[in-house]
């Protein structure tokens, strides 16, 4: 039997918390016990389920809790879905070359700056960005490098922009695999920084 007429704060701690296990929740839908709402119970279980299957809660993309998306159940908290970033760490691309930017700008690897995936996926949806535009008839084009293979994820960003997006194109990477972008651009092209990003989503 619950107790009743204690305060929250005298109540003994929960250490074993249990899918059965009751709380309270408000019903601001039922107005039958106030123009607040109504007290009501609810399992834990069912309040996970609620939790991560509210499109209003996840920002309108609705989760679930298998292990596709965010599986709680079995203890793990893994997104599914994570953008990941590389950054020439505010230091100008060269024009007329190519180079590499993961965790930072290379010159001539690769490998040295990539960033290491840790589970099997898909890449998707990149962007690059610049701190200004290439210059006219200028160009600086962004290719996703996976293990020093050029994938077909590309972003091309033109004279009279500072950015560009390719949100036709994925490509399939593998847990330990390294990408970085490799940058070419235009001689003559202004030297800017560059950031990337990419959405990763796990198989």
């Amino acid at each position: 039997m619950a107790e009743t007429g204690s305060k929250i704060f005298d109540l003994d701690a929960l250490v074993a918390i249990a899918d059965d296990d009751v709380i309270v929740e408000v019903d601001v839908s039922d107005t039958t016990d106030s123009t607040d709402g109504t007290n009501k119970k609810s399992t834990i279980a069912s309040l996970a389920t609620k939790l991560f299957t509210s499109p209003v809660i996840n920002g309108g993309d609705a989760l679930t809790a298998d292990s596709t998306e965010l599986n709680l159940l079995n203890n793990q908290t893994v997104l599914r879905k994570q953008t990941l970033y590389g950054s020439s760490l505010g230091v100008a691309m060269s024009a007329g070359a190519t180079e590499y930017v993961g965790t930072y700008r290379q010159t001539s690897s690769a490998y040295i700056p990539a960033i290491q995936v840790c589970s099997a996926g898909t890449l998707s949806n990149l962007k690059v960005y610049l701190s200004a535009t290439p210059g006219a008839d200028k160009t600086y084009v962004g290719t996703i490098m996976v293990s020093n293979t050029a994938s077909d994820l590309v972003a091309t960003v033109t004279a009279g922009s500072n950015s560009a997006t390719d949100d036709s194109h994925s490509v399939s990477v593998t847990a330990g695999q390294f990408i970085c972008l490799r940058v070419v651009t235009t001689a003559g092209a202004n030297t800017n920084p560059l950031q990337w990003s990419v959405l990763f989503t796990a198989s």
